[in-house]
């Protein structure tokens, strides 16, 4: 838990929190209009932001990308549920995080396969947490019966993992070398679990 607050403390996590909802947001809101799910999810080709960011900036861009996405929901499906989309994405990015940090290899500073298949397992779990925690919500406030929000629960899913395979794989392979060498990923910095 103090992983998740002490983000707070620190002017370049904010930073990074900042970055994570301004970018998350920007690529969100343009896709509203195309609902999947009218009302409650769309084609989200942003939904590698989450993930990447998560993978590499840690609990920050966890907390970026719950209020990109409440952020986001101003533009069409702000309600009840958005309450458990700022959880569901706040979980997004975070559970990615750390599936990376129990499966990562500490020194190794060049992406290979096997840390690609690592970030696709951490895709997928995230994928599948965001789902969840929406569907359930969806359920717990009666806009869905039991059917329906595990109907979202698979659509959710679906929608997030195959973006964040195939986009955030990529973003992976361009973005991890620049970000170490700038000093921004959170593994490598004061705190992170080793």
């Amino acid at each position: 838990m103090n992983e998740i607050l002490s983000v707070w403390g620190d002017k370049r996590q904010w930073r990074i929190i900042l970055l994570t909802a301004l970018a998350y947001a920007v690529l969100l809101v343009p896709l509203k209009p195309f609902a999947i799910v009218p009302g409650y999810t769309e084609l989200r080709l942003a939904s590698f932001v989450p993930v990447l960011f998560g993978v590499l900036f840690g609990p920050a861009a966890a907390w970026g990308a719950a209020f990109g996405n409440l952020g986001a929901d101003f533009f069409g499906t702000l309600g009840p549920g958005s309450l458990f989309g700022f959880i569901a994405n706040f979980l997004f990015a975070y559970v990615p995080y750390k599936v990376w940090e129990l499966l990562r290899e500490p020194g190794k500073e060049r992406i290979n396969a096997r840390q690609v298949g690592h970030f696709v397992l951490a895709a997928l779990a995230g994928s599948a947490v965001c789902g969840l925690v929406i569907g359930a919500g969806l359920f717990m406030l009666g806009l869905q019966d039991f059917q329906n929000a595990m109907f979202m629960v698979m659509i959710i899913t679906l929608n997030n993992a195959v973006v964040s395979v195939l986009l955030g794989s990529a973003g992976l392979l361009l973005l991890r070398e620049p970000a170490r060498r700038a000093g921004l990923l959170y593994d490598e910095r004061a705190g992170a679990s080793e």
